[in-house]
C-alpha cells in the first residue's frame, strides 16, 4: 500500500487519547474528508476542495480525486468560444418551464445537427452540472433529444446523482451559474467529452440594433472544446446552432 492509499485511510489521533476500536472507526470513515496531499493538491492548482468528491465507497478525498478535475483541461488540447443569445423570449417563458430543460434540449439538437460532437455515440445524452446538498453533481440527461421539455424535467428532477462513469456516456455538459449572478466563465472540458457549455445569467446588456444602443435580455454562452473533435469553425457553427435554438426556445416545446 503507498503512502497516499495509507493518508487516504488514517487520521491523527492524539497519543494521548483513550483508543477504542468504533473511535478507530469514526475517524476512518469520516465522509467528505480530505488528505493533507490532496488539499495541498488542490490548493496548488486553484482548486476548492469542497468542490471535490472522494470515489464510490472511498471514506476520504485522495490525490487522484483531485487530479481526475484536472483530466480534462490538462491533457486535452482545447479551445474557448463565446457568444450572447438573445434572451427575450427565453425569459417571457412561464415559470413551469426551466431555462435548464431548454438549454438541454437546445444542446441536443444542436448536436443532431452537428454530429462530429457527439463523437462515436449512437445515442445523444447530455449532462447537466448542479448542485446538491453541497456537492457537485452531474446527472445525464440520456436521449435528450428525442424527449419533450416536459420529460426531460421530470428525468432531471428524478435524478440526484452522477459518476465519472457516467459522464462517459455523455458527450456535451451544460452548467448554468445564472442563477448566482455570474455573468460569464469558462468551463473545463470533463474527460471523453468533447465540450461543455458554461452558461450566465439573463440581464439587460447594451446591444446595438438598427445602428441604436438599446437595453436587450441576454444570455451569455462560453463553449469550450476538445481540439481533437473539431476546429474553431466547426465549434463556431455548433455554438451559432445552440444559439439560434435558445432565442427560439417555442420552438424546441414543439420537438418531440
Amino acid at each position: 500500500m503507498d503512502a497516499e492509499s495509507l493518508d487516504a485511510n488514517t487520521r491523527h489521533i492524539p497519543p494521548d487519547a483513550p483508543i477504542v476500536v468504533d473511535q478507530r472507526l469514526s475517524h476512518l470513515v469520516q465522509a467528505n474528508a480530505a488528505s493533507p496531499r490532496a488539499r495541498a493538491t488542490a490548493k496548488a492548482l486553484g482548486i476548492d476542495i469542497a468542490t471535490v468528491t472522494p470515489r464510490e465507497g472511498a471514506p476520504r478525498i485522495i490525490e487522484a480525486d483531485v487530479l481526475r478535475l484536472t483530466e480534462g483541461a490538462f491533457y486535452a488540447p482545447h479551445f474557448y468560444l463565446h457568444a450572447d443569445a438573445d434572451a427575450t423570449v427565453l425569459a417571457s417563458l412561464p415559470s413551469s418551464i426551466s431555462v435548464d430543460d431548454i438549454l438541454i434540449k437546445a444542446v441536443a439538437i444542436a448536436l443532431q445537427q452537428h454530429p462530429r460532437f457527439n463523437g462515436q455515440r449512437t445515442q445523444i445524452h447530455i449532462g447537466l452540472a448542479v448542485e446538491a446538498n453541497g456537492r457537485l453533481l452531474v446527472p445525464i440527461i440520456r436521449n435528450a433529444d428525442q424527449k419533450s421539455l416536459t420529460d426531460i424535467a421530470a428525468e432531471r428532477c428524478r435524478q440526484n446523482t452522477g459518476t465519472q462513469e457516467d459522464l462517459a456516456d455523455s458527450s456535451v455538459t451544460v452548467m448554468n451559474l445564472g442563477a448566482f449572478g455570474v455573468d460569464r466563465f469558462q468551463g473545463i472540458l470533463n474527460p471523453r467529452q468533447s465540450a461543455i457549455l458554461a452558461v450566465g445569467r439573463i440581464a439587460k446588456r447594451p446591444v446595438v440594433v438598427d445602428g441604436q444602443v438599446v437595453a436587450r435580455l441576454t444570455v451569455p454562452l462560453s463553449l469550450t472544446v476538445d481540439h481533437r473533435v473539431a476546429d474553431g469553425l466547426a465549434a463556431a457553427r455548433f455554438l451559432q446552432a445552440i444559439v439560434q435554438l435558445v432565442e427560439a426556445p417555442l420552438r424546441l416545446a414543439l420537438i418531440q
